[in-house]
């Protein structure tokens, strides 16, 4: 076999490389980008707890606040404790 036969495939195989590699390259450092300003943003970021409300405390906030009488507090704070 002709050595010289195999050079237009391995010219056409590394023209594609020149091509990608550029390519691969800048989308390498595009992820890279991402990835490190993600990082930095969940850094600094400082989450608190939901605190989650149950019927029970809405109930107390309520009467708290005066929306609620004491007759119609002690009324659905029987019947919510009855459920559980």
């Amino acid at each position: 076999m002709d050595p010289n036969t195999w050079m237009p495939v391995m010219m056409g195989g590394g023209m594609l490389m020149m091509m990608l590699l550029p390519l691969a390259i800048l989308a390498l450092i595009v992820v890279l980008v991402v990835w490190m300003a993600r990082a930095m943003t969940r850094q600094g970021d400082v989450r608190t707890p939901v605190a989650t409300e149950t019927p029970l405390s809405v109930l107390q906030t309520r009467y708290a606040s005066g929306e609620i009488d004491d007759e119609e507090y002690e009324r659905k704070r029987r019947a919510l404790t009855q459920q559980g």
